[in-house]
């Protein structure tokens, strides 16, 4: 048993609206460093819907390598980023790495993710939306090849900044 955690980074869609009375026309998207303040409320929604995503994985050798696939958001040089917590029981190859990225993605995008980006954040200034899957300028890494395309040597997940 290997233990080992692995992080799978990728960008976020906010949009925000003022918190009442609103139309569609009063929309805005985020940026991400706009978003990195509303980090621990984010943190919180993602907590309280309790996701289980490793449910829902396909390929029978992830289900029996991956202990849990756990949502969450970071902030990275300022800016918020989606990040997947991987559990695992035993190391992957780089062919089951690339396939339980295909699904994290998959789940981002049309499973989980979908089902968190209809729920409306509440904070103090206006309402939230997050959308896991950002289909305009999408990429979805391990950490070590996110931090490669970031300039940045060394492996340091948790509290980044």
């Amino acid at each position: 048993m290997s233990n080992e955690t692995m992080y799978i980074f990728f960008p976020l869609k906010i949009i925000s609206y003022p918190q009442s009375g609103y139309s569609e026309d009063d929309r805005d998207e985020l940026s991400t460093e706009e978003a990195v303040n509303y980090e621990d409320i984010i943190l919180a929604a993602i907590k309280k819907e309790n996701y289980h995503i490793e449910e829902f994985l396909v390929e029978s050798t992830l289900k029996k390598k991956v202990g849990s696939l756990s949502p969450s958001v970071e902030v990275l040089d300022d800016k918020l980023w989606g990040v997947m917590t991987v559990q695992l029981n035993t190391a992957l190859t780089s062919e089951e790495t690339a396939t339980l990225i295909s699904q994290i993605e998959g789940q981002n995008r049309d499973g989980w993710g979908k089902d968190f980006e209809r729920r409306r954040i509440n904070t103090p200034d206006c309402e939230i939306y997050v959308r896991f899957h950002n289909s305009n300028t999408y990429m979805i890494k391990t950490e070590q090849e996110f931090r490669m395309d970031q300039g940045q040597d060394g492996l340091v997940m948790g509290g980044l900044s």
